[in-house]
């Protein structure tokens, strides 16, 4: 089983202007297409009605926080991709987004690097999870032979 490209990314942070400069920095990519929403709560319904392989959340948001939202997906989309934003670094902060099973995080401000570097680690991930589901249902397919 392929990867289906480009990637659906779901990007959800109540700060416009980052929602923006996450767009401007992707745009016309191929390989991931992004999706943004101001609003947790309304990402989350959407979230859940489509198919996004990786969500970068910001960590703090006043109508749903990062790691609440970050909680709820893991229970709804179990292998989706979930990379952390924030602005504010702290040891706390990162041990509960990894303690709530986040796969990666970027520092604001956010350069088109680090943005890149994480979302390209989270699609990597992804093809090696849909390459060793391919070998194990080709696995299958010999054993009923």
């Amino acid at each position: 089983m392929i990867a289906k490209y480009p990637l659906q990314v779901a990007v959800v942070d109540d700060d416009q202007d980052m929602l923006d400069i996450i767009k401007k920095h992707m745009a016309g990519d191929g390989i991931f297409e992004i999706t943004t929403f101001i609003n947790p709560e309304i990402a989350l319904k959407e979230m859940a009605q489509k198919d996004f392989s990786i969500a970068l959340i910001d960590i703090q948001m006043p109508q749903l926080p990062g790691d609440l939202l970050l909680k709820a997906l893991h229970d709804l989309k179990k292998g989706m991709q979930i990379i952390i934003m924030t602005g504010h670094p702290s040891i706390t902060n990162f041990h509960a987004c990894f303690r709530s099973r986040a796969n990666d995080f970027v520092l604001k401000p956010i350069t088109k690097n680090s943005l890149y570097a994480a979302l390209n680690r989270s699609k990597d991930n992804i093809d090696r999870w849909c390459a060793k589901l391919e070998e194990l249902m080709r696995s299958k397919k010999q054993s009923r032979l």
